[in-house]
């Protein structure tokens, strides 16, 4: 576990100063709670903020209101089957003393069924080595699926992401401006600052190609 928390700060917190990326740095605190002590879910929950991703708000919601949490793992168990991954992200959240890698199963099962706070959690355990190996490719491939969904959080990660250069990509302002908008108008409050800061470093042509693919983008979610 000591090996788990140390490569946890090489890899992660000495990268990138946690002001630049709040969401992230909140999304870790919620993991290593649940690997590192494997608090009950009513814990862990009552641990984040109304800022935190909106499945987790929807488990707490689901745990409140069953307070039985063995009645409600037979519930979500039973929504499982018919792929709820609403359903399977809560029971990632569950320790399961049968199975020490429950927690990443539900957790890659719910993203494959296409929740993007899942997807997003993913690409940071890919990333920061926690629950599985580190692997920066499968990492940006899950953020950007996230992303794709118009979930706001994955698209202002991606803009940390291309504006810090992490999982081996160079620094790109243009595709990080391009993401932090998205997130910004996903009303992202971090975003705000972090896209003032992007326009200030391109020059104006850069930012009206930005432009251009936001609305492009806009016409295509419009579209689905």
């Amino acid at each position: 576990m000591q090996n788990k928390l140390a490569n946890l700060s090489r890899s992660t917190y000495r990268e990138m100063p946690c002001h630049t990326t709040f969401r992230r740095c909140t999304r870790l605190a919620v993991l290593i709670l649940l690997i590192v002590t494997w608090k009950p879910l009513p814990t862990a929950f009552a641990a984040t903020n109304s800022n935190t991703l909106p499945a987790i708000q929807s488990c707490r919601e689901l745990t409140a209101a069953a307070g039985n949490l063995y009645r409600l793992r037979s519930e979500l168990e039973v929504r499982s089957q018919q792929q709820d991954a609403l359903a399977e992200f809560c029971l990632s959240f569950m320790p399961d003393p049968r199975n020490a890698h429950a927690a990443f199963y539900w957790l890659q099962l719910s993203a494959t069924h296409g929740l993007p706070d899942a997807q997003l959690l993913m690409g940071t355990s890919y990333e920061t080595g926690m629950w599985t190996d580190v692997d920066p490719q499968q990492a940006l491939a899950w953020f950007i699926q996230a992303a794709q969904q118009n979930f706001g959080p994955a698209q202002f990660e991606l803009g940390a992401i291309y504006y810090e250069g992490r999982l081996g990509l160079k620094p790109d302002h243009q595709e990080a401006l391009f993401w932090t908008t998205l997130a910004y108008h996903s009303q992202i409050p971090e975003a705000q600052e972090l896209r003032a800061a992007l326009e200030r470093t391109l020059v104006p042509q850069e930012r009206e190609i930005v432009q251009q693919r936001v609305q492009s983008w806009y016409r295509v979610v419009a579209g689905r």
